[in-house]
């Protein structure tokens, strides 16, 4: 994955694989090792194709987590996760973090385009600001009689439920739900960008929603007025539907 312009490498350990998050296998001492991207580019120095397989249906002998009723298989192995920076095909650093690395070029938002609300633009730059993501996911919802705003980061969308994105000083902001928005004008729906069948470079993935609307731990909102919002309390019965 990219992030800031930096490439990274993520290894971990699963009790299976998943579909959805599969570009291609190959085995290494007698273990299937299966490898996907996040960023839609070109990974050729880190991955010679000669020596893989593509995915196409299936992995014989490896149970597929991410068929329709799955559970999606980002992390589950017993193992710790470890973050690689990709410097080179002979240049590879474990890490800590990605904020560690001082060479990401992060861009901070500032712009206030698309959302017609002061407070909600500072909000969301503030979230920006402060988060490392691949992309960023606004989602409105509606329950009873109140309105929500749910963001977070996330490292693909979902190409079944957005209703559109728009970029952030640089940062893509994808949209859903806006069916379910309180105020009509609070998006200016003219500036943004119609989605049709994939955004170069990202990711689309099917139910992405609701089974990751929550991963990372989001921002959740209540739309009391157009500039007035409340954080949604953790205990509320509903809040993982927020």
């Amino acid at each position: 994955m990219e992030y800031g312009g930096v490439d990274f490498l993520v290894f971990a350990e699963e009790f299976g694989y998943d579909s959805r998050f599969t570009d291609g296998y190959f085995y290494r001492q007698g273990r299937l090792i299966t490898y996907y991207c996040f960023n839609r580019k070109d990974w050729g120095k880190f991955i010679d194709s000669s020596a893989t397989v593509n995915y196409r249906d299936s992995i014989p002998g490896y149970n597929d987590n991410g068929r329709e009723h799955g559970v999606l298989m980002i992390h589950n192995g017993g193992t710790p996760q470890k973050l690689y920076q990709l410097c080179s095909p002979n240049d590879v650093v474990e890490v800590d973090s990605v904020y560690s690395c001082s060479e990401i070029k992060w861009e901070r938002a500032s712009d206030t385009n698309v959302i017609n609300s002061p407070k909600l633009n500072k909000i969301l730059n503030d979230y920006i600001n402060d988060n490392y993501h691949i992309l960023y996911a606004i989602r409105f919802n509606k329950i009873g009689r109140e309105y929500f705003i749910s963001i977070n980061g996330a490292f693909a969308y979902d190409d079944r439920m957005i209703d559109g994105y728009f970029y952030r000083n640089g940062h893509l902001v994808v949209l859903y739900g806006m069916e379910n928005l309180p105020y009509q004008d609070l998006i200016v729906t003219s500036k943004i960008l119609r989605f049709h069948e994939s955004i170069d470079n990202y990711r689309g993935v099917q139910r992405l929603i609701p089974e990751f609307q929550n991963m990372p731990l989001p921002i959740k909102l209540k739309i009391v007025s157009r500039e007035k919002f409340k954080k949604a309390s953790y205990k509320r019965k509903d809040w993982l539907c927020i």
